[in-house]
């Protein structure tokens, strides 16, 4: 195969932003053949493992009082912002940004309607009871409070998860 000239490699590898450079300079400065640089060149992959939770650890964390009763009173708000999240599956940050005018109930039936942050994607989702159970209780102690769950650092609600689940 020809080697192709360090325009046409640059035109190649346009897509890599700033790695157009750094792969054309050794070709333009005839330093290396394509073939022997483009082995050595490769993107560094990180995957991080999907952790998930089996129905029946999502009912323990629900009905499990002696659990929580165990719990001092911050970790067990963190516990139920946490179940309330595995329950709705939204971002962290559009969980905190949940307002009590996004809950709509129609009939007998519990909606949150949110818009998320990130993408802008409307959403809505039918909420269980235990879920307007947790919305009820923090609504009792919100007082002039918008959002639904109190404000908290997200190092320290990771932190908090750590300590009541590990």
């Amino acid at each position: 195969m020809p080697t192709p000239s360090p325009h046409s490699f640059l035109r190649l590898n346009r897509r890599g932003g700033r790695g157009s450079k750094l792969v054309g300079f050794p070709i333009k400065s005839g330093g290396l053949k394509r073939e022997i640089f483009t082995k050595k060149f490769y993107v560094c992959k990180e995957e991080i493992p999907i952790v998930t939770l089996l129905p029946e650890q999502l009912r323990y964390l629900i009905n499990d009082k002696d659990f929580e009763n165990g719990l001092s009173r911050p970790l067990q708000k963190s516990k139920l912002i946490f179940v309330f999240g595995c329950t709705v599956a939204l971002r962290i940050s559009d969980l905190f940004a949940i307002r009590f005018a996004d809950v709509q109930e129609i009939g007998n039936t519990c909606y949150l309607s949110v818009k998320t942050i990130k993408n802008g994607t409307d959403v809505r989702i039918k909420l269980p009871e235990y879920a307007k159970r947790i919305i009820n209780e923090f609504k009792a102690t919100a007082g002039k409070r918008k959002t639904v769950f109190p404000p908290i650092l997200n190092s320290r609600f990771k932190d908090r998860q750590a300590r009541t689940f590990i």
